[in-house]
C-alpha cells in the first residue's frame, strides 16, 4: 500500500507594499493547517512568490506523478528528475 498523500498548500503572503513571500502549509490529521516552511526573502510580484513557492514544493516531492507522500519527502532521484524535467507544471518548467 502506498503511503498517505501529504496535504501541502502553497500560499502567498504580502510583506509590505509590493513585497510578497510564499509559505508552505501542511494539513495535520486533525484538519488544522500548520506552517511547514516559508521564504526568507520578499519578491516584487505575487506571481514570482507563487512560482518560487511552487518550485520549493516540487523539490520536496520524490515523484510528481504520485505527489508528496508521508514516508518519502526527498529530492527527486536522477531518473525522476530526468523523466519530468521537460514537462510543464504550475508556473513553469520543472526544476
Amino acid at each position: 500500500m502506498k503511503p498517505a498523500l501529504r496535504h501541502i498548500a502553497v500560499t502567498v503572503v504580502e510583506r509590505g507594499e509590493s513585497r510578497f513571500g510564499w509559505q508552505l502549509l501542511e494539513q495535520d490529521r486533525e484538519g488544522q493547517w500548520k506552517l511547514l516552511e516559508e521564504s526568507d526573502n520578499a519578491l516584487p510580484w505575487y506571481a514570482a512568490a507563487m512560482s518560487a513557492g511552487l518550485e520549493r514544493l516540487q523539490s520536496l516531492v520524490h515523484d510528481l506523478a504520485t505527489g508528496p507522500r508521508e514516508a518519502a519527502v526527498a529530492l527527486p532521484t536522477a531518473e525522476a528528475a530526468r523523466r519530468t524535467r521537460s514537462t510543464l507544471f504550475g508556473f513553469g518548467q520543472l526544476k
